[in-house]
């Protein structure tokens, strides 16, 4: 992403699930919250220094459908809906965290 600029201060960070690819196979992802520009950053860890994607809010609607799994919720932008889920099964450290 061109328009990623390092050393951003981050209000909500952590690990969520992301549903990606054509088997919809859940992916560990590292978010970044930037508040400047209302948008999620998603990494593959942590240490990254660029981000796979971002999800811009700006617009955006969530949503926890009913018949989906715990801790799932959706995200609609006009691009496309992402579907995060919160928890990793057998990892602890998952969710966002809130720090300044």
């Amino acid at each position: 992403m061109k328009d990623y600029i390092l050393n951003k201060h981050f209000i909500l960070c952590g690990f969520l699930q992301k549903q990606a690819g054509p088997l919809r196979a859940w992916k560990r992802r590292w978010f970044s919250y930037e508040q400047n520009q209302n948008q999620l950053f998603y990494f593959r860890s942590p240490k990254d220094v660029a981000p796979l994607g971002r999800i811009r809010l700006s617009g955006a609607t969530f949503t926890c459908p009913l018949n989906a799994e715990s801790g799932t919720f959706h995200i609609q932008t006009p691009e496309r809906t992402f579907i995060l889920k919160v928890g990793t099964p057998g990892r602890s450290g998952s969710g966002l965290v809130i720090f300044r």
